[in-house]
C-alpha cells in the first residue's frame, strides 16, 4: 500500500468515526494496520474504535502497539492508561498516565486530563495526598477541569465560599458543558451542600445532576424479568438438579445487594484476610451466563427461561470457566471475593454452577439505600437511580427477589446488616468470617488499614475507620422523599414478599 493510499484509507475511517459508525471505521483501520504495520495512526484508530465498542482487551492490544511505534506520544499513553484503568489494571495504568504527563508537549487540557486520571489511580489505592497534588497541578493547567474540581471537593469537606466550589458552580451552569460533566458538577455540589448541612440545597443539586443525564428506567421490562426469575427458580428446580456444578478451588465469595448497602465495606473486611483476594466488581459471571444462552443446544429462550433446558454439563462448564477467571486474578489465594452487587439477580444460577460458593447479602435501611444511590455519581450507568419512583420500584423488586431466594434456598445466603456491622463490628465480623469459613484474623477488624485498590464510589469511605454517621441519613431529607415512600412504604426488606 502506498503512502497516498494509506492516507485515503485513514481519512475514510476518520469520517466514519465522526459519524459514530465505529464498526465501519474499525474495518478500515484494521485493514490499514495489516497493510501498514508501522502506521501509528492506524493502530490509534483501531484502539479508539475497540475502546468505544467496549472491547477493552482488544483496545489494549492496539494502543500498546501504538505506544511501541511512538514511545513519546502522550495521547497513546493516556488512552492506554484509560483502557487499563477500565480493566482494573491500576499499576500499569498509572505508569502510562505518568508517561503521558512526562511526554506532553504542552501543559494544556490534555495534560490536565492525564493528571486527573493519574490522580484517580492514586485515590483507588488510598494515596489521597498524591491524588490531591496531581489534581492541583491539573487545575493549574486547566482551571475549568470539572473532574479535577469534583475529585478535590469529594475528598474532603469544603467551605461554601471556597474558590473550588465557586468555579464548580460556574461550570455546572454552563449549557455548553457535556451532560456527563454537568451532572458530575451538580453531584459534587450536592455533596458539598450536604456536608454543610444545607439539605434542601443539596437535594436540589442531586435533582439537577439527574436531569442533566436524561436516563429512563424500563420499569415494565425490569418487573417482568424479576417475575421470570421467581417463576423459573422454584424449590423443585433445585431439588431436581442437586449435585450440579463444580466445587473446584478457589472458593468464590459473592457479596451482593443494592449499591450503597455496605458491599465495599464487607469486601474490605474479607480482603484484609491473608487467604482472601478482593477482586472488586467483576462482570465475569454475568458475561459467562450470557455466553451460555447460545451454548444450550436448541434453546430459543433467553435467561432465565433457558435454565430449564440446561443439562449438568452446562452448569459445570459455567462454574469451571468462572473459577478459572477468578483463579487467574489471585492464584495463591483460597478465596476470591466478587463484589458485583447486581449478582443478587444470579443467586439461583450461582447455586447451580457453584454450589460451594459463599453468598453474602448486604442489608441496609432501604430508604437510606435509596437516598445514597440518588446522591451518588456512579461510574457505571444505573438508570433506576434517575428518580425516586424508579428507585422505589427497583428496591421493592430487589427485596421481593431476596426474600424469594431465602425461601427456595434456605441457608445459602448470609445476611449482613449495615446498621449492625457499624454498631457492633466485632460481633458481626466474627459471624461473617465463620460463614466464609476462615479464621478470625486481626486485620479483618481494622479494614481501613488494608492497602489495596478500590475502584468503586466507596474508595474514600473504605479507607476510614468503621463509622455510623450514615445511619438514618434519610431523615434529613424526609420532606423530599415522599415519591420514594409511595413505592416503598417500609424500609425493612423483609416486608416485601
Amino acid at each position: 500500500m502506498t503512502a497516498e493510499e494509506l492516507q485515503i484509507l485513514l481519512q475514510n475511517a476518520d469520517s466514519h468515526v465522526r459519524k459514530g459508525e465505529m464498526a465501519e471505521a474499525l474495518q478500515l483501520y484494521a485493514n490499514a494496520c495489516q497493510s501498514a504495520p508501522t502506521s501509528y495512526a492506524a493502530f490509534m484508530g483501531a484502539g479508539f474504535c475497540y475502546w468505544n465498542m467496549g472491547n477493552l482487551v482488544a483496545a489494549q492490544r492496539f494502543y500498546q502497539r501504538a505506544c511501541e511505534l511512538k514511545p513519546g506520544a502522550s495521547e497513546a499513553h493516556h488512552n492506554l492508561g484509560e483502557v487499563l484503568l477500565g480493566l482494573r489494571v491500576v499499576e500499569k495504568a498509572e505508569e502510562h498516565f505518568r508517561q503521558a504527563v512526562e511526554t506532553a508537549s504542552e501543559r494544556d487540557a490534555r495534560f490536565a486530563a492525564s493528571l486527573v486520571s493519574w490522580a484517580r489511580c492514586c485515590r483507588s489505592k488510598g494515596n489521597f495526598e498524591d491524588a490531591r497534588s496531581k489534581l492541583t497541578e491539573a487545575l493549574a493547567a486547566d482551571p475549568n477541569n470539572v473532574e479535577a474540581l469534583s475529585l478535590l471537593v469529594s475528598m474532603g469537606h469544603t467551605a461554601p465560599d471556597s474558590s473550588l466550589l465557586q468555579e464548580l458552580r460556574a461550570q455546572a451552569s454552563r449549557e455548553d458543558l457535556p451532560e456527563k460533566l454537568r451532572s458530575t458538577a451538580w453531584f459534587t455540589l450536592g455533596k458539598a451542600s450536604e456536608d454543610g448541612e444545607r439539605y434542601a440545597e443539596a437535594f436540589d443539586c442531586y435533582r439537577r445532576a439527574h436531569e442533566a443525564r436524561h436516563m429512563e428506567f424500563p420499569r415494565g421490562m425490569h418487573e417482568q424479568f424479576v417475575a421470570q426469575l421467581r417463576g423459573v427458580f422454584r424449590s423443585e428446580l433445585f431439588d431436581e438438579r442437586e449435585g450440579w456444578g463444580t466445587t473446584e478451588s478457589p472458593t468464590p465469595v459473592f457479596v451482593v445487594g443494592m449499591p450503597r448497602s455496605g458491599t465495599s465495606l464487607v469486601e474490605q473486611v474479607l480482603a484484609s484476610h491473608p487467604a482472601v483476594h478482593g477482586a472488586d466488581e467483576l462482570m465475569l459471571f454475568g458475561l459467562l451466563l450470557h455466553q451460555m444462552e447460545s451454548g444450550v443446544g436448541g434453546a430459543t429462550d433467553y435467561y432465565p427461561a433457558v435454565v430449564t433446558q440446561m443439562i449438568p454439563q452446562h452448569a459445570r462448564m459455567l462454574g469451571s470457566k468462572y473459577l478459572a477467571g477468578v483463579r487467574s486474578l489471585a492464584p495463591d489465594k483460597d478465596f476470591v471475593v466478587d463484589k458485583m452487587p447486581a449478582n443478587f439477580f444470579q443467586i439461583g444460577m450461582i447455586k447451580l454452577a457453584l454450589p460451594h460458593a459463599r453468598v453474602i447479602h448486604c442489608v441496609r435501611n432501604m430508604w437510606d439505600i435509596a437516598l445514597s444511590c440518588y446522591a451518588t455519581n456512579f461510574d457505571a450507568v444505573h438508570p433506576f437511580t434517575s428518580n425516586l419512583e424508579s428507585l422505589g420500584v427497583y428496591l421493592r423488586t430487589y427485596a421481593e427477589l431476596m426474600n424469594h431466594w431465602d425461601r427456595v434456598l434456605p441457608g445459602f445466603v448470609h445476611h449482613v446488616s449495615y446498621e449492625d456491622l457499624v454498631a457492633e463490628p466485632q460481633k458481626e465480623i466474627d459471624k461473617l468470617l465463620d460463614f466464609v469459613g476462615i479464621d478470625h484474623h486481626e486485620a479483618c477488624y481494622t479494614p481501613h488499614r488494608t492497602k489495596r485498590q478500590v475502584m468503586t464510589a466507596s474508595a474514600w469511605q473504605v479507607r476510614q475507620p468503621i463509622y455510623n454517621s450514615s445511619v438514618a441519613r434519610w431523615k434529613r431529607f424526609a420532606a423530599q422523599l415522599e415519591p420514594l415512600f409511595a413505592e416503598v412504604p417500609s424500609a425493612d426488606w423483609h416486608d416485601y414478599q
